[in-house]
Parts: structure tokens; sequence; C-alpha cells
């Protein structure tokens, strides 16, 4: 696949008119698209060129890149960043006449730049370089740039080069484009990507339900499209001209889309999903359906592995995919470092999904940084600091037992510094312990005064739906044993291995598979389960894990919920019904609508239920019929929805509807009157003996000696 994107040539079937923008221009405004100089041609085998540390982003739902880099420690040399756009195989610089583009310079002034120029450069070709001069700072200016005349059609990546003698160089760009007037003619039967061709006007391909259906189409060609469901039936077909197309109005749902022409050939299929719009939540309301963000992930040279179609970094991209999906709670990562610090993009990327009306739970990572208690103290008060009025809750180590501190009491002397040190300044942040993986290890820590220094308690869990109950029982029992039998659980990190290894092939190369369709359903209906499972057990919150492009396994098990492009996988359109359906709702328990069918009961405000429903994968001898549940509910009608948000009116004639019935869950909404026959138990915070006004003269460290 790699070798058919790279060689392919994309050049135009009929001529773009004069003083055109190019149809791909709006990727030159994706975060998600630029790199740091010093890895050529889409490889990722050398360093960049250098050390500085050099940080680029997109800002959420502006199409704002902020390029940031700082001069290392003593460095005396000249400041240079240079980010690079690798053009796409369905991209090119034929016909290029003009490159326009408004930036802002935020450090240092006009003055203190020694450099701007904009190059084009190829493999085997000398770079054309087009000076230009900022002459502002702290606020956009429009710089547009006239190309020396001739063919670029060999030139494949764009550089953006501002150098300086200051310590700090910080700027923003937006409103890219190309402009040209002449194309070349495409030859037959060339291999052509569908994803990269087609481009969704919407975050992660993921549209609302109020919005419309836009893509960009980038090849210009006239070809027919046809967008299947997830099941497979043909929901629409239509034409696709060069630019902006909309497609007629589908309901919320995953869609499959492909193209076809004469003397055509397109591979790959182009995803999306339409999703119901997202819910607001009163203030005291904490819905338990989450999502571990993973950050981390979006560094483009994370895990070592490449993204030779989306070289950037995806932090906008797992922000929009957090909020577009009606997440409330997503977990986010802080490196502890050696100098007591941590990146600032932390901070910055918790602020932007605070703003998109998503609470923060923060769990700190120890990364070389000094885990003794009064380290640890003097590092809580400026977490405390910083994040305070963006982070909900905050847990300190991920998994100890796994990574850094293997001896219980060690951690627990660490996390009594911890709590104490967040609540001298910010006493309303609430602190989960450590994730732990095993109730001896978090005995052990609750033996040594831990059970007096938390809010609630953190576990992770890797098993089976049928394991959580016992798993969690485990857990209160050593909790029940420290006097905290009560205390709200959250679950930080929860999946399952159950899909298998990943086999198909993508954009990171050879080593790191993906998921086919039918595993990525799978998972889809394993987050479900899962989370109206820990539900039944009494679960405060579960972060499902994990949101972006992840990989273990050497490569083979692919973890993430949105693809190698950062389209949404089915799993984020399932979790929109539980955030914008059931979220909002009171949960009742558990019943059992007919032998061998898992139900949960939820309590909408305006009195009205929404049943949640499947069948077991090992029905027992009574089972329901293949395929139909028989609901007794009041004559009239109802509203049915699928695992992915499909909606559809069902009616009850003499006293019953029948609904689909497979092992993938649905929903039923409007009726009345159904009782659970088990009901969840209730946690609640922990009721710590300490004063909640801890000051910093209260806490002392003595020394073993």
């Amino acid at each position: 696949m790699k070798k058919i994107l790279i060689e392919f040539l994309c050049v135009a079937t009929v001529l773009l008119g004069a003083d055109e923008t190019f149809f791909w221009s709006e990727a030159l405004n994706q975060a998600i698209r630029w790199r740091p100089a010093g890895i050529k041609d889409n490889l990722y085998n050398a360093k960049p060129k250098s050390s500085n540390e050099y940080i680029y982003m997109g800002i959420p739902n502006q199409d704002t890149i902020r390029f940031e880099i700082q001069k290392t420690p003593g460095q005396k040399s000249e400041l240079r960043a240079v980010p690079v756009f690798p053009l796409q195989p369905v991209e090119s610089l034929a016909g290029a006449e003009r490159i326009s583009f408004e930036l802002e310079l935020l450090e240092p002034s006009p003055a203190e730049l020694t450099r701007a120029e904009l190059r084009l450069c190829g493999k085997d070709s000398a770079p054309v370089s087009v000076p230009f001069k900022v002459r502002n700072k702290g606020r956009f200016e429009k710089i547009s740039l006239q190309l020396p005349a001739g063919n670029y059609a060999n030139r494949n990546l764009i550089e953006l080069e501002i150098a300086t003698n200051a310590d700090k160089l910080v700027w923003q760009l937006r409103k890219a484009a190309v402009i040209g007037s002449k194309g070349t003619p495409m030859p037959a039967q060339t291999p052509i990507d569908t994803v990269l061709a087609v481009r969704p006007l919407a975050p992660c391909a993921m549209f609302y339900a109020s919005e419309e259906l836009a893509f960009n189409f980038v090849i210009p060609a006239k070809v027919r499209y046809l967008v299947k469901n997830a099941y497979g039936e043909t929901m629409q077909t239509g034409e696709f001209v060069p630019g902006r197309n909309v497609l007629k109005k589908l309901p919320c749902g995953f869609y499959l889309l492909t193209l076809e022409a004469p003397n055509l050939h397109f591979v790959r299929v182009r995803n999306f999903c339409v999703i119901s719009d997202r819910v607001t939540l009163p203030a005291d309301v904490e819905p338990p359906y989450a999502i571990d963000a993973h950050f981390d992930a979006g560094q483009p040279t994370y895990q070592a592995r490449p993204n030779y179609a989306f070289p950037g970094m995806h932090y906008e991209q797992i922000i929009n995919a957090v909020a577009r999906a009606g997440f409330h709670n997503a977990r986010v990562g802080v490196n502890y470092h050696r100098d007591n610090d941590y990146n600032w993009l932390t901070w910055f990327y918790a602020r932007e999904m605070k703003k998109l009306g998503v609470n923060v739970t923060q769990a700190i990572v120890p990364c070389g940084g000094d885990t003794t208690p009064l380290k640890v103290f003097e590092y809580a008060k400026r977490v405390a600091k910083d994040f305070s009025g963006i982070t909900s809750y905050i847990e300190f180590w991920n998994e100890p037992q796994a990574f850094g501190c293997p001896l219980a009491w060690n951690y627990a002397a660490s996390a009594k510094a911890f709590y104490q040190g967040i609540k001298a300044v910010s006493p309303d942040m609430k602190v989960l312990t450590a994730s732990f993986l095993s109730p001896v290890y978090s005995g052990a820590a609750l033996k040594s005064g831990l059970s007096e220094f938390f809010d609630a308690f953190t576990i992770h869990i890797y098993y089976p739906i049928e394991a959580y109950a016992d798993k969690i029982r485990r857990y209160r029992k050593v909790l029940a044993e420290h006097g905290q039998k009560d205390c709200f659980i959250h679950i930080t990190e929860c999946s399952s291995y159950s899909e298998g290894r990943a086999e198909e092939g993508g954009y990171c190369g050879e080593k790191f598979k993906f998921q086919h369709f039918e595993q990525e359903m799978g998972t889809a209906e394993f987050m479900v389960k899962s989370q109206l499972s820990m539900q039944e057990n009494g679960i405060a919150a579960t972060h499902s894990f994990t949101l972006p492009v992840f990989h273990e396994w050497d490569g083979s098990k692919d973890w993430g919920m949105m693809r190698d492009d950062y389209s949404a996988r089915p799993a984020l359109a399932a979790f929109s019904v539980l955030n914008t359906l059931l979220a909002p709702t009171k949960y009742q328990g558990t019943c059992t609508p007919a032998p061998g069918v898992i139900g949960h009961l939820f309590r909408h405000a305006d009195g009205t239920q929404t049943l949640a429903y499947w069948r077991e994968k090992a029905p027992a001898p009574q089972t329901a019929p293949p395929g139909i549940l028989t609901l007794k509910l009041r004559n009239g009608s109802y509203c049915f929805r699928d695992m992915l948000g499909t909606p559809c009116t069902v009616k009850a004639d003499f006293g019953k509807v029948e609904l689909p019935l497979s092992e993938r869950p649905a929903y039923i909404s409007g009726f009345c009157g159904m009782n659970p026959s088990r009901r969840p138990p209730i946690g609640k915070l922990s009721v710590l003996r300490l004063s909640r006004s801890i000051c910093a003269s209260r806490f002392q460290v003595t020394e073993a000696r």
C-alpha cells in the first residue's frame, strides 16, 4: 500500500481554471500534516537536525496552527524553526503559481528575525526559495508569495523557515492556500486512495446530526460515490465533483464511502459517522462514561511509529474526538520530570478540553522526577496551582506496581505527601489513588496509612466482562478492611484483548497493523457492554482505553478508537449513544427482559425509561427466539436505536412490541413502569478523618536513618 501511495502522482483529468485555489489546500491548515524538519521524504529513520524543543499544535476548531521552539540551555547558535509539509500522493504542486497564508508573530519582534522564507523541495531537484518579510507582532498579517515561473510537479515538500537569535520563537499560521491555473492528464488505472481523496469537513469524520455532510474532493475529476451503512446496506449514491460536496441527510450511524469512475482505480474506504449533537449536563451531574485520551500517543514519533500520510501532531484530533463523541470526562497523563516540571502542552490541551465542556482527570506519571515525600509535596502544590479550575480529578502515579515503585509503602509515603500538597492549594480538587493492578499491593498501601489520604479509589481492569464482579468485590473487601467500604471507585483504564491480533495494513509502515472492520465492530460492542457492566457494579467512572492510535505486541495489538487517518471508528459512534442518550439519566439497575437476555434500565428526567439490552453470548437452554425480543408494553410508538445510534420507530400492538435482538447492544426508549431486578451499590467520596483545610506548615518529613 505504501508503495502505491508514494509512487502515485496526483494530476488532473481536467484543467484547473485560471487563478483557482487548489482543492487540497485546506490540508495546509491542519497540524496533523506538518512535522519538524530533518526527516525527509516521509522516512522516520533519521533524527531531526536540531535538538531544540519543538512544539506545534492545532488550535481546536480555529483552523490555526501554533509553532513554538526555544533554545537549549547555553545555546549560542541561531534558533531555526523549519516546519515541513509533505504532500500526500493525491496532492500535487503542478501548475502552482502562488502560495498565500496569514501569519501572526508572537515572539520575538520582527526586527529580531534573521530569516523568513518558504521553500519547495523535491528529492531530485534543487529547492526553490521565496523569502518574505514579517512586519507585525501580535496580529495576523496576510503574506502572498509569487512563485518563480516553472514546473513544480516533482516538488513534494513545502518548508516554512523562520530564524532568529532570540531565545524563543512563537508564531501562528492560518488560511494557507496554493493557487494556480493548469494541470496535467492523469494516467488511466492509477490507484487512488479514497481516504486521502475524500476529506470530511467535520473533525475526525464525526458529523453532528444537525450539520451538513460536507466533504472536500481533492481529485480534479467527476466520480460516482456509494455510501453503505455498517451492515452493508446501500444508503445513498451520487456524483462527486472537484471541491466541496454535500451528501443528502443520513440518520445517526456509521458509514462507509467508496468511489468509482471510468479509467480510475480507487483503493481503501472513506469512513464517517453521524452522531447526535453533544448534550449539556447540569454542573452536579457526573456521568460514568469516560475515556483515556492518551495524549502521549499524539506525538508524531511516539513508539517510533511513522505515519507517512499524517506525520504531524495529533492533539487537535484527540481533543475534538473527545468532545464530539460527547464525553464529559477524559484522562490525560502528566509526566513528572527530573526538574520538578512537566510539558506545558499538558496544561494547554487540558484547558482546551475544559473549554469544550470536558472534565479532566490528570494522571501523574513519574518520568525521572524525585518521588521522595518533600519533593512530591512541592510538585503537588505547583500542579494544584496551575491546573486549578481545569482538572476535576488528579491521579497520583500510573500503575506504580509496574512502573517505578514496587514497594507499596514507598508509594504510600509519596501519595500522602501529594494529597496534602494538592489540598494545601486547591482543596476542591479531588485526589485519586494510584491506578492499582492488584488488591494485594493496594492493601499494603492502605495498611501504610494511605486510607486517610484520597478522595476516591482507582484501579485498572483488563479482564473479560464476566470477571468484573469478582475483581471489584475483592477490591471492595480490601477497602472495607481499612474503613473505606463505600468509597467511590474509578477505573482509569479498562479494555480487552478479545478482538485478537490486527492484520490490516495502513499508513504506519509494515510493522504496525490495524483492525479489520469486524474487529472494530467487536471493539465497539465490548466498550458499551463493559461500561454498562461497570455501572452495574457501582463504579463511579470508567475510562475506556484508549482513544488515539496505540500499539502493543510488536505492532499487532491495535488499541485505539481512531484509525490511522485519525477518523472515528465504530466505538466512538457507540460511545456517542451512551453519552447523549444515557448520560443525562439515572441508572436504575439490571433486569432480564427474556431468558438469556441482559438488560440495563435507565430513567429520564421526564419519567420515561430506556432499556439497553443484548443477548448473552452463550444462551441459556431456554433462550429468546433468535433475532427477536418481545416486550410487554402499552400500545403506542417507541424509539429503537442500534448500537451505533441509528434510530427507528417501533409500535406496540396488543400490549407487546417485537425488537431486533443480537449479541450487540441496542436500546428502546419512551416507555414507563419497568422495574429492575437488581439495583447497583451506591458509593461516595472518601470520608476522611483529616481536616480538608490542610496548610503547608502541617506537613513534615522525618528522614529515616
